[in-house]
């Protein structure tokens, strides 16, 4: 399996540095100069702070930026699919109807913020006998 288009791309692109660079220094400069450029472009980072970032840091930010990503595309393809259960429609006698009557009927915003309060009061009395507890 080739794996994901992302990785053959990245993979390509490692493959194409390898046999362009004429030294490993030139090799490396480049490197660093992309590392800079995506410490900057995609982890929000100054220049300075990008001069600073280890090789470790960079590693694991780039992944999680990653990571993001796919949340965010997540985020829109859920978005989608919402809009679509939003207009779905059903047949009643000989007449086509939203199978939703109304906004609250599709996202109930009352019941979830309902839902999260209480769920903080189901909390306070642990917290009052934690605080107890610690004096």
């Amino acid at each position: 399996m080739v794996g994901t288009p992302r990785k053959q791309q990245v993979k390509n692109k490692r493959l194409i540095d390898h046999y362009i660079a004429t030294d490993e220094e030139e090799s490396s400069e480049r490197l660093y100069e992309n590392i800079l450029d995506n410490s900057m472009r995609f982890l929000n980072r100054s220049f300075t702070e990008a001069e600073q970032i280890t090789l470790r840091e960079y590693s694991y930010e780039m992944h999680a930026h990653s990571l993001r990503q796919v949340d965010k595309d997540r985020d829109i393809h859920l978005l989608a699919w919402q809009i679509n259960q939003a207009q779905a429609t059903k047949q009643v006698g000989k007449k086509t109807v939203g199978y939703f009557k109304d906004f609250s009927e599709f996202f109930d915003y009352d019941k979830r913020i309902k839902g999260l309060t209480e769920g903080y009061k189901k909390l306070d009395p642990l917290s009052m006998l934690m605080s107890k507890a610690n004096k």
